[in-house]
């Protein structure tokens, strides 16, 4: 488990308050993955857990800081007024999603946010975009806290280039009409087998839906390349050894966020042909980074990166050199002492 130099405040006390059932260990998530932050938080600044629908305001009256993950339910601002009116802790909003979700939220869902966003504390994200949107709707501090990797224990899971298989993985939200097409238009260029990971919203039951294993297998014997749909396996214990044999992935995500996959893949070495809308893969692929409707261009550098090793090279160790610098939980919880103690 990653040690941390940081521990909260003399005589402070944190804790996390999340909607999400705490069934799994926080402590325990590996690597990376979408409750990483939030596990990054809880060790670095010791806080205890606690579940919205067994909590009630008196439980939180002895912290000094609540950490609250955000996720827009409608009993979630009452119990966020009750906080302010029956505990004395300050309070920092943890939104963990992409702008989408925001810009496309309807009728009540919206100004129930921008309330969340005006009562908070403090706004933690982990995007830089993200911080910077949403300064335009609260006055209070919004910190963007880089992304939570252990680039450092992810490479010990890479394979040397020449051991890697010609294969490509595929990442993104598959099942939105033109993203997903393109993302397969734009790996279809290497001539190599495809796996294509599914979207954590499907899961596993994707795999049974006949129209989606019928597109598939159309696709397969229309372009003549092998195309697998795979599970969404970030959860999978063994995702990223997994991970480690291909040698390309593609991610041309619409979508503005993170983008914790380009990351991922530039700890195990392996260039990313992805969007310009993902913070992490213009950081870390800016020579394979596109506008995500620019499937000419993105098939252009999987060419370049089928045909030339050289530029293979220098795309992959730029990558791996500038993740390992950015990209950890040191630097995190540098950020997040900072953060933290200037706010109590």
């Amino acid at each position: 488990m990653q040690k941390f130099m940081f521990g909260p405040p003399a005589g402070k006390k944190f804790a996390l308050v999340s909607y999400r059932h705490p069934t799994r260990s926080w402590e325990k998530q590996n690597f990376s993955g979408p409750t990483k932050l939030a596990g990054v938080l809880i060790r670095l600044l010791r806080m205890d857990t606690f579940y919205i629908h067994t909590t009630t305001p008196e439980m939180l009256q002895d912290y000094d800081v609540l950490v609250v993950i955000y996720n827009i339910a409608p009993d979630l601002p009452g119990f966020l007024d009750q906080l302010r009116k029956k505990t004395r802790a300050r309070i920092a909003l943890l939104v963990d999603g992409d702008c989408e979700t925001v810009n496309w939220w309807q009728g009540s869902r919206v100004p129930v946010f921008l309330d969340w966003l005006a009562k908070a504390d403090l706004v933690l994200t982990f995007c830089e975009t993200h911080a910077r949107y949403f300064t335009l709707f609260t006055s209070a501090p919004v910190v963007s806290l880089n992304c939570p990797l252990s680039a450092d224990e992810i490479a010990k899971l890479a394979r040397p280039q020449e051991h890697r298989e010609k294969r490509i993985l595929v990442s993104g939200p598959l099942f939105r009409e033109y993203n997903g097409l393109t993302a397969l238009y734009v790996a279809l260029e290497a001539g190599w087998p495809i796996d294509v990971l599914s979207s954590r919203k499907y899961n596993e039951e994707v795999l049974q839906i006949p129209e989606t294993v019928e597109f598939y297998r159309d696709l397969t014997r229309e372009t003549g390349r092998e195309i697998n749909l795979l599970p969404y396996l970030p959860w999978h214990p063994d995702y990223l050894a997994r991970a480690a044999r291909y040698y390309l992935a593609v991610n041309m995500d619409f979508r503005t966020h993170a983008g914790l996959f380009s990351a991922e893949m530039a700890a195990l070495g392996i260039p990313v042909v992805g969007s310009d809308s993902l913070d992490l893969q213009l950081r870390l692929f800016p020579e394979t980074t596109f506008n995500p409707f620019d499937g000419q261009r993105a098939r252009q550098a999987i060419r370049r990166l089928v045909c030339d090793p050289g530029f293979y090279r220098e795309v992959s160790q730029r990558a791996f050199r500038v993740g390992i610098e950015y990209t950890g939980c040191r630097r995190v919880g540098e950020i997040v002492a900072k953060v933290f103690r200037s706010l109590i």
